[in-house]
């Protein structure tokens, strides 16, 4: 019998392909590059582990759940070290806000006791006020299929919270200006200022003060390390540099998929884990793509294009914290998100190596940053000589901020984003974070045998969901293609 094939070695292909496996169906996972983990994955460079994507795992009750519906012991196979000081917003008086847990926040600088203490007690009723939406999201939402009837029946009691932004969350919770500043750099991540962010994504922040953010132990590539291990155990097949050119059809019947080197891979179902955007314009032949499909692509919102900047420095001098943000007051926000013209003022780094040392060789750190890349452009528009002058600046304003020599330096742009990690246009999240639930696809693409999973085609973000999203289109195929 013909396997059933997934394109894609990122989080959802191996999460859906070990599901598939586990439960005795043939499978074949084909993946373009020379290594599984996608967007979550980590790269050697002279000594120097570097991220192709996620920084850091937060959520972790959820992350332990997915690999339960694995049959995979979490914790057997990926130790999380607890980042001690997740993040430090320094504000342009010089103010320095550290936000942990609620009652271990802190801040220094003018009145530093009285308003630490008001800071954390803030903080504490904005996760109390959060805390049964956040769990009841955690427990019942995200595990499940997505589904938007299902997620208003479990959330109903909660909608008054997921009106308005961020901002708007924030400045009823938290009375210093400063302080709500450094609350909505956690939200930053977004590509958003935080007065265009749906109140929704301020879970980011409510997962720190919930679970904390954590690191696997020798980067975050060991997590889908640990899936691919247990595919291979189950007997699934999977191939390496082997890149999908076209799903065929045969009329309504699915054929299966052609390689770019001109080979053919037979398939009773196919489950597509690129972004669906990308399915609609490269993988199908246009003329059968189904027209709700087709309108979806053509009008879905694409999340923000970032510049990736990752240094290999010496000497390894200790970051105060791991995620470290120069920003605005939270009305000015948007300006961290708009390119430099000269020396960067408003920028974030991480320093993964301040939580695991031997990401990088014998004192020497890792540094990483995104900087914001020509707004309103597509991959193809932003030249290779802007990327890098963008890049100089930002790295001049971290060497500004402290005297360090640049031994390594590996800079990735939108085309790359595009090319080498096959996101759609660039953009980082596939739809943006302001997406409404009617923006998504759906899990089937009305075409028999194809299922759609991982980017654009589940609500959240972050490692978990895109576990959980090849889960439900394993699932679904089961279903429907035994």
């Amino acid at each position: 019998m013909d396997p059933i094939v997934v394109i894609g070695a990122g989080l959802s292909g191996l999460a859906a392909a070990a599901h598939l496996a586990r439960h005795g169906r043939r499978v074949v996972v084909l993946e373009a590059g020379r290594a599984v983990g996608g967007c979550c994955s980590t790269e050697d460079v002279d000594g120097f582990r570097f991220n192709n994507g996620a920084l850091y795992v937060a959520t972790p009750a959820l992350l332990r759940h997915a690999f339960a519906r694995l049959d995979i012991d979490f914790d057997a196979c990926v130790r999380l070290r607890p980042i001690a000081v997740p993040q430090l917003a320094v504000l342009d008086s010089g103010t320095r806000v550290f936000t942990t847990t609620a009652e271990g926040a802190w801040i220094e600088g003018a009145d530093a006791a009285a308003r630490t203490a008001r800071y954390r007690a803030e903080l504490g009723r904005l996760q109390q006020a959060w805390r049964p939406l956040y769990r009841r999201l955690i427990g019942r939402v995200l595990p499940a299929e997505s589904s938007l009837p299902r997620a208003l029946f479990e959330l109903w009691r909660h909608l008054p919270l997921l009106s308005g932004t961020v901002a708007d969350v924030l400045r009823r919770h938290v009375s210093d200006p400063e302080a709500r500043a450094a609350a909505g750099a956690i939200t930053l991540y977004t590509g958003l200022a935080p007065e265009h962010t749906p109140a929704t994504q301020i879970v980011g922040l409510i997962a720190l003060l919930e679970e904390g953010f954590f690191l696997p132990e020798g980067g975050m590539g060991r997590i889908p390390q640990a899936i691919a291990e247990r595919l291979r155990s189950d007997g699934g097949e999977l191939r390496l540099n082997a890149a999908a050119s076209r799903i065929e059809f045969h009329g309504a019947r699915l054929r299966g998929v052609r390689l770019a080197d001109g080979g053919f891979q037979a398939a009773r179902a196919v489950i597509a884990t690129p972004s669906a955007l990308a399915v609609v314009a490269r993988l199908l032949d246009p003329a059968i793509v189904p027209p709700r499909l087709r309108r979806r692509a053509r009008r879905a919102p694409l999340s923000h294009r970032a510049i990736s900047i990752q240094l290999g420095i010496e000497p390894a001098a200790a970051a105060p914290a791991f995620a470290v943000n120069h920003v605005p007051l939270l009305e000015d926000q948007h300006r961290f998100h708009l390119p430099a013209e000269r020396t960067a003022r408003w920028f974030g780094y991480t320093s993964p190596s301040t939580v695991l040392a031997d990401l990088a060789p014998p004192r020497a750190a890792v540094v990483e940053l995104f900087a914001p890349a020509p707004p309103r452009r597509l991959a193809g528009e932003t030249t290779r000589a802007e990327v890098d002058a963008i890049a100089g600046r930002y790295v001049e304003a971290l060497c500004r901020e402290q005297p360090l020599r640049v031994v390594r330096r590996r800079v990735l742009g939108p085309q790359d984003f595009a090319g080498q990690r096959h996101l759609h246009e660039g953009a980082l999240y596939g739809l943006s974070p302001a997406a409404t639930p009617t923006d998504y696809f759906p899990r089937r693409s009305g075409l028999p045998g194809l299922y759609l999973a991982g980017q654009t085609t589940y609500p959240g973000y972050g490692v978990p969901t895109a576990l959980l999203s090849g889960i439900h289109a394993a699932e679904a195929a089961m279903r429907e293609a035994p």
